[in-house]
């Protein structure tokens, strides 16, 4: 897996599921210790795993957020989270596969990049 992949998973982990990267001593290998202690992963990966991403969503939509996930007819996925009642921001994330735009988008609110930002920077620079 690439490194850069292994950050977003990371993130992802960390900031939106609230995860502690954790080393098991029993099976000798590193992963993600949740909310129970007996609860242990090393292979979540929402990036190409549907399932992980929707645990993602679930998360976030249990936090106030709500979602829609659409797709275009050149094959991109799009997944947008938007509405939360305390924190303003429409966060778009795109695709080759659902997964990628849900964790696209889950990353660009993590690193408060709403919807239209580039839009509307490139606009002020055409004036």
């Amino acid at each position: 897996m690439a490194e850069q992949d292994q950050q977003i998973i990371a993130t992802l982990a960390t900031k939106v599921m609230g995860w502690e990267r954790f080393f098991h001593e029993g099976m000798q290998l590193w992963g993600w210790k949740q909310d129970s202690p007996y609860f242990f992963t090393s292979h979540w990966n929402p990036l190409h795993n549907i399932d992980d991403a929707w645990r993602i969503v679930k998360k976030l939509k249990a936090d106030g957020w709500l979602y829609e996930s659409f797709n275009d007819r050149f094959g991109r996925e799009y997944f947008r989270f938007a509405g939360h009642l305390q924190i303003e921001g429409n966060f778009l994330g795109e695709g080759t596969t659902l997964p990628e735009a849900i964790s696209d988008a889950a990353r660009k609110m993590i690193n408060n990049e709403p919807l239209g930002l580039k839009w509307r920077k490139a606009a002020m620079e055409m004036d």
